[in-house]
């Protein structure tokens, strides 16, 4: 689950096709990271499945 104070996020595919959330957090600059979290597609919708902290700039 992603909490606190975050900004807008886009899901991508990746090459391998994973799909994989990236989003802003937190939301006031210069601050702003993007932080990335690998998801899974269920049958109508997305789920968070952990936070990928080795790609977090």
């Amino acid at each position: 689950m992603v909490v606190g104070d975050s900004g807008h996020g886009m899901l991508v595919k990746t090459f391998e096709g994973d799909w994989m959330l990236i989003l802003h957090h937190p939301f006031s600059t210069p601050e702003s990271r993007a932080k990335i979290y690998e998801v899974e597609e269920t049958e109508d919708s997305f789920r968070v499945i952990k936070a990928r902290v080795d790609l977090h700039d």
